[in-house]
């Protein structure tokens, strides 16, 4: 980034779409303009910003990690002199343009003596200074913080100062700006200077006041269902490629999302998609990122080929995308439990989805859910991280469908990102008490609503059997699953809280991903009291679902049990829900055999059956209402 360019940055800024643009009068800007988000949306311009007229330009996608792909003139600055009219991303006043109102901008320096400060420290090269400096809390300023980036290179040491520098910008701008639900320092990859730009997501249409360079993302849901098309217009050209692709991912997945802040989620394609061009019809691994062609600040640029043995390597692919957790809403009470009910704790606002029962020696019977369903965010950022044990949360209580309902406590967290296996894992177990303990293999009832849209030539016969599952039919180990892989566009069916009974195509393993958990955790201030929080964790060897027919999961439907059908036309066992991407068309499944085997279930794995009792009486009442259902077709008949 140029010197001009850089001042340019200066002042106070929203982020703008593509197709509603400041006029190029620069010199009458008044610090104000269109957030990406605010994209043909005119409403939530600023009454400053409607003083200048609006120009259309093509909207264009922002730069792919690669260079040959990425056209060098595709993000441009503004300065005092001229505004770019060819998809600027940067917007805002120069400082020294005359502008008023800028003293109460993030990144504005209180006295010269601070920047002074600054700029001894970093010349010098006195990271003890800079570190003194960040615990008074007195920050660089644009210019000052470009100068470390080019002076602190040449060692761990003060390399790791500048990213120290640029976390707490991000938490200074996020403490002003509430509307910020991702922001991180990076650089351009194409940047000689690797010059730090704040990259932005925003829950809604924001102005953002700083000083600091920033680029603001909006989600390209148009790119995903692009993805998607070519993806299934080309199809998987060679299952044995594809499924050595998914292997390769499983064992690299891990070591990729820990070194790369950036990555949401990793999968296989077997397609590589290029900008303006048609898409190569080859298999490779693709890393979603939050903002492509932009770097976190002390990080490498993902690698453009993967190599997993002597005689096998992938090309990558990058695009962007992110995931989230699925937790909401309440539903009916059920006194004997069911998979697919709604529950929710005694320490968490919002619920999600019961996904099945296990019969454990030592601990009875269980119900199994994500553990993001029942903890609250503090809880489960502490557990996570290793900051607390399971122990030390005390007894939290569960219930169905929600308080006072009791129906069981929690009894075991199962929550890491890679265990010795390489696999991660979001999972919960709460003792269900006697009185809720399940009668049936049955899901709660179905409405001709709840299955609007759905693939009918697939869950015909689950419908006519009542929809149940058998307890018996799980998914042992990988072997299993790559040879359901084998048979090609495996359908898999979930019964979800909020979408119910859902179909969706099996599409890949070995996913690693980037969740985050956002929610309110109670205090323990002495003046009590709900504060919000967040988690961002990753989880490695996730199942890729794809949707069809609608989409397979929405926000509620965490911890829900997916299952494939067998020969039978039984429902087998395959993951727990975890999460979705943003995008939503893919959802995100951990296998249940690294479940069953993190909780150290005996081989062959089996879900729990309910007492022979409770199953003869439910085959009676199978039985009496296929009678009922033919009496009924037989006098039908009889009456015409």
């Amino acid at each position: 980034m140029t010197d001009a360019a850089h001042r340019s940055a200066e002042g106070e800024f929203t982020g703008c779409s593509n197709k509603q643009i400041a006029n190029s009068n620069c010199s009458k800007m008044d610090n104000i303009v269109m957030s990406n988000k605010a994209k043909d949306n005119d409403d939530v311009l600023d009454m400053e910003a409607q003083k200048h007229d609006k120009i259309n330009t093509e909207d264009k996608p922002v730069d792919d990690l690669k260079e040959d792909d990425c056209p060098s003139s595709q993000h441009r600055m503004w300065s005092p002199d001229c505004l770019c009219q060819n998809n600027p991303q940067f917007f805002g006043a120069s400082a020294q343009d005359g502008s008023t109102g800028n003293s109460n901008l993030v990144g504005t320096k209180d006295t010269a003596d601070e920047e002074l400060k600054w700029k001894d420290c970093i010349q010098k090269k006195d990271v003890k200074a800079a570190r003194k400096l960040l615990d008074d809390d007195i920050l660089p300023g644009p210019e000052e913080l470009k100068l470390a980036v080019n002076i602190f290179t040449d060692s761990n040491e003060t390399r790791e100062i500048v990213k120290d520098i640029c976390q707490r910008i991000e938490i200074l701008l996020q403490e002003e700006h509430e509307e910020i639900e991702y922001i991180k320092g990076c650089f351009k990859h194409d940047d000689p200077n690797k010059d730090v730009i704040f990259v932005i997501k925003t829950s809604k249409p924001t102005t953002i006041r700083s000083l600091y360079p920033f680029y603001v993302v909006e989600q390209d849901n148009e790119e995903a269902m692009k993805e998607m098309e070519y993806e299934n217009c080309t199809g998987i050209q060679s299952e044995v490629m594809f499924q050595r692709a998914c292997e390769c991912l499983r064992i690299t997945s891990p070591d990729f999302m820990e070194a790369h802040s950036n990555l949401t989620s990793t999968s296989v394609s077997p397609v590589k998609l290029r900008k303006q061009q048609t898409p190569d019809k080859t298999v490779c691994l693709v890393f979603y990122v939050e903002a492509k062609g932009y770097i976190p600040i002390g990080e490498d640029v993902l690698p453009e080929l993967i190599k997993c043995d002597e005689d096998m390597e992938f090309v990558t692919d990058v695009r962007e995308d992110e995931c989230a957790i699925a937790s909401a809403g309440p539903y009916d009470k059920h006194d004997d439990l069911k998979i697919g009910c709604r529950v929710e704790s005694s320490t968490k606002l919002y619920g999600g989805t019961l996904g099945c029962f296990v019969d454990l020696p030592k601990k009875g019977l269980c119900a199994i859910t994500c553990s993001h369903v029942l903890l609250n965010v503090k809880d489960f950022d502490d557990i996570y991280y290793g900051r607390q044990s399971i122990e030390s949360l005390g007894t939290i209580h569960c219930y169905q469908p929600k308080q006072p309902d009791l129906c069981g406590k929690i009894c075991d967290i199962r929550l890491f990102g890679k265990n010795k296996n390489n696999c991660g894992m979001d999972i919960a177990l709460f003792k269900v008490d006697e009185e809720r303990k399940p009668k049936t293999t049955a899901f709660p009832d179905i409405l001709a609503a709840d299955v609007d849209g759905i693939d009918y030539s697939l869950i015909n016969d689950l419908l006519s059997n009542n929809l149940r599952h058998n307890p018996r039919s799980v998914i042992q180990d990988l072997k299993q699953m790559k040879n359901l892989m084998m048979k090609g566009n495996t359908k898999v069916v979930k019964y979800g809280m909020k979408t119910k009974l859902t179909s969706g195509k099996f599409y890949s393993f070995g996913s690693g991903i980037k969740l985050e958990t956002v929610g309110y955790s109670f205090s323990k201030d002495k003046a009590a009291k709900f504060k919000p929080g967040k988690s961002v964790y990753e989880l490695a060897d996730q199942i890729r679902i794809r949707d069809d027919c609608g989409k397979f999961s929405e926000a509620g439907d965490s911890g829900a049990m997916v299952f494939v059908t067998d020969e039978n036309k039984d429902l087998m066992a395959l993951g727990i829900l975890t999460g979705r991407n943003k995008k939503g068309n893919v959802t995100f499944v951990t296998p249940i055999w690294n479940i069953l085997e993190e909780i150290e279930m005996p081989l062959p794995y089996v879900l729990a059956e309910p007492s022979k009792a409770h199953l003869i009486i439910e085959e009676l009442k199978r039985s009496l209402l296929s009678i009922s259902n033919n009496c009924e077709a037989l006098t039908s008949i009889l009456d015409q």
